[in-house]
């Protein structure tokens, strides 16, 4: 699937800096979130560790797939 280039007079790179910015500030909360919750309920540093790190990934990926449709559009 091919995309046509879209004019948007240089702002391009700003706008990704940008979505990647919200995207991994959104996984790292998301991720020390689910981390400390799963401490809280476990006490167990490697469930913790991958709560947060699963938790964080998909909020991350959630973040940057909707951004990119978002300035495909």
């Amino acid at each position: 699937m091919s995309s046509t280039p879209v004019n948007d007079d240089g702002q391009l790179p700003q706008r990704w800096a940008i979505i990647l910015t919200a995207a991994l500030s959104a996984g790292a909360s998301a991720g020390a979130i689910g981390a400390a919750g799963a401490w809280a309920y476990s006490h167990d540093l490697l469930v913790a560790l991958a709560a947060g790190a699963l938790g964080g990934f998909s909020i991350f990926w959630k973040v940057m797939k909707t951004m990119h449709s978002v300035v495909r559009r």
